[in-house]
C-alpha cells in the first residue's frame, strides 16, 4: 500500500523532526555545511527517503550513511522544489526523486550499474517496473560537506537520533528485504541499542562457504575496490522489527556504489567479477535462500 504523510501521521511526524533537527544541526555544525571553496549546504534540506513511497508495490530498502553533498551542489537540481517549510513538498520530492535527477554515480542508471543493478538480482529497482519497489534511506539524513567517515566522531549524537529515525522508518515501510550498503553503516547498526539484527552468515567468519551453487565463497570472488585484491564483506540475517517481524538482510562493502571504485566492474554483464553476477550469486545462493 502506498505510503503517505496523509495516511501515515507518524511519517509525517518523523520529517518535521528531521526538519527540525536539520536546523539545529547546520548551527551547531557550521563547518559540515559550509567550505573554504565558497560551497554551502545552507539551503539544502534532510532527506528523509529516497524512492516513491506512494507505490503500490511492496518495498525494500537500501541503507547508506548519509546523503552525498553531490545532491545539492548540482546544477540541476535533484530536489525541486522541496521547501523545509512546507513537509508536502518534501515528500513528493523524495518520492519524485528517481524520476528527476538522481545521483546516478552512487545509485546507478536504471537497470544498468551500480546499486541499481544488483537490486535488480531481487527483482527490485530504484526506478520502478520490479515486482519490488527500492527506497534509500540514510543512518544520518543530513548531507554534510566533509565525508561521513571523517565526521563520525564529531556528530555522534545526531547519528544516534538518525538511527532512531531508520529505526522507526523501517517499522512503518515494513519492507521484504534490506540491503545494508558499506561496512561502516553495518557495523553502526550493529551496535545501536535499538537496532536487532541476527547473523546467519558471514563471509569473514563462516567456515562453510556462501553461494553453494557457485565454485568459490563470496569472499575469494569479487575484488571490487579500484582493481585491488580487496574481500567483499557479506552478510546474510535477520532485521527484527517489533511490527514487522523477521525482514532478512544483507549487508555488503560499499564498493556497489562508492563512485571511486573502478567503473569497469559497474556493468551489466554476466561474467566473472561483475556487480550483477555477485548479486545474482547471493539471491540464488542456499543461504540467502534459506532465510
Amino acid at each position: 500500500m502506498a505510503i503517505t504523510t496523509q495516511n501515515t501521521p507518524a511519517l509525517q511526524g518523523i520529517l518535521q523532526q528531521m526538519v527540525d533537527g536539520w536546523n539545529q544541526f547546520k548551527t551547531q555544525h557550521p563547518s559540515l555545511i559550509d567550505n573554504e571553496r565558497g560551497e554551502s549546504l545552507s539551503d539544502a534540506c534532510p532527506i528523509g527517503w529516497f524512492g516513491n513511497l506512494n507505490s503500490d508495490n511492496e518495498f525494500v530498502l537500501t541503507i547508506g550513511s548519509n546523503p552525498s553533498s553531490k545532491e545539492f551542489l548540482t546544477k540541476v537540481p535533484r530536489f525541486p522544489n522541496a521547501d523545509v517549510n512546507d513537509l508536502q513538498s518534501l515528500e513528493h520530492a523524495f518520492n519524485d526523486y528517481f524520476h528527476c535527477n538522481p545521483y546516478k554515480r552512487w545509485f546507478g542508471s536504471e537497470n544498468k550499474s551500480k546499486a541499481e543493478v544488483f537490486l535488480n538480482s531481487f527483482d527490485a529497482s530504484y526506478y520502478g517496473g520490479k515486482r519490488y519497489q527500492a527506497i534509500h534511506l540514510d543512518i544520518l539524513p543530513y548531507p554534510t560537506i566533509k565525508l561521513y567517515t571523517s565526521i563520525k566522531k564529531e556528530i555522534a549524537v545526531p547519528i544516534v537520533q538518525g538511527a532512531d529515525w531508520l529505526n522507526a522508518m523501517i517499522d512503518i515501510i515494513q519492507p521484504k528485504g534490506i540491503f545494508f550498503v558499506g561496512r561502516t553503516n553495518y557495523q553502526n547498526m550493529v551496535e545501536h541499542p535499538s537496532f536487532d539484527l541476527v547473523e546467519k552468515y558471514n563471509s569473514k567468519s563462516d567456515t562453510i562457504p556462501f553461494a553453494s551453487t557457485g565454485n568459490a565463497p563470496f569472499n575469494n570472488v569479487y575484488a571490487l575496490s579500484n582493481g585491488k585484491n580487496h574481500p567483499t564483506m557479506t552478510v546474510l540475517g535477520h532485521y527484527v522489527s517489533p511490527v514487522a517481524g523477521e525482514i532478512p538482510f544483507v549487508a555488503v562493502s560499499a564498493y556497489l556504489s562508492n563512485p571511486r571504485s573502478n567503473p569497469a566492474l559497474n556493468v551489466d554483464a554476466v561474467s566473472s567479477g561483475t556487480i550483477k553476477e555477485y548479486g545474482d550469486r547471493i539471491r540464488n545462493s542456499v543461504e540467502y535462500n534459506s532465510l
